[in-house]
């Protein structure tokens, strides 16, 4: 069996979202072994004093192996490419991402992937996903991990729940959600925040970030990057 990680943000000595972290280290715990007794991350978590953003890396199984800390270095992304598989499973946030590993390999010349699983959105190899249609933020209903920055989200009600089908993506927006820093150009809190036009080609469609944009109140999303981006995001998966 694979061990199973938590991967944390901490930012100027401050531990991100370890609520969550928590529940979700112990549902997986109890998952695979019954017997296990619930266990409070805070009491493993020491970080040294440093500055800037930093992952807490924690391996385990039934009790924790391993902990670790690191500068976090964000990937730069300015383009996706939708990629299939209906038989693909990370339920559980774990070391073991040889599947993951061979759909990005099939990323082409895009930055990172969308993974499409049954017809459906999912998440990109590193983050969930949410969109926005002018009103309301979606997020996958069936993603392929359940992120924390997820939950958190569903849990303020500021996203909800949608199965978002691959051939009906009319959504003005795409933001990734990460518990880290998000994964595309012009972050934004956890959200990084694109708008998405359609162009002329066929499943296509073209991301512009403005020079100046607020995006859904409720979200307190501005993007503001210090030189207009475009990003091409193909939804032809497979081309």
């Amino acid at each position: 069996m694979y061990p199973f990680i938590e991967t944390i943000r901490i930012e100027d000595g401050q531990i991100y979202n370890l609520d969550y972290h928590t529940e979700r280290f112990n549902e997986t715990r109890a998952a695979f072994w019954k017997d296990s007794t619930p266990l409070d991350l805070r009491e493993f978590i020491s970080p040294p004093t440093l500055n800037g953003i930093h992952k807490c890396r924690i391996v385990y199984g039934k009790e924790v192996e391993e902990v670790t800390y690191a500068p976090y270095q964000m990937r730069q992304v300015s383009s996706l490419h939708l990629v299939v598989s209906d038989t693909i499973d990370y339920t559980y946030k774990s070391a073991h991402r040889e599947e993951l590993n061979a759909l990005y390999a099939q990323k082409g010349m895009a930055d990172d992937i969308l993974i499409v699983r049954n017809g459906y959105l999912t998440d990109t190899s590193i983050a969930n996903v949410a969109l926005y249609d002018g009103d309301t933020w979606f997020t996958p209903a069936h993603p392929l991990l359940r992120g924390t920055k997820r939950s958190e989200f569903l849990d303020r009600q500021l996203i909800v729940e949608k199965d978002i089908p691959q051939i009906c993506l009319h959504y003005r927006i795409i933001a990734a959600i990460s518990e880290q820093i998000g994964v595309i150009q012009a972050v934004c809190g956890n959200f990084t925040v694109l708008r998405c036009v359609s162009v002329d080609e066929p499943m296509c469609y073209r991301v512009v970030i403005s020079a100046l944009e607020v995006i859904e109140p409720c979200l307190g999303v501005v993007v503001v990057p210090t030189v207009a981006q475009r990003v091409d995001f193909c939804l032809g998966a497979g081309a």
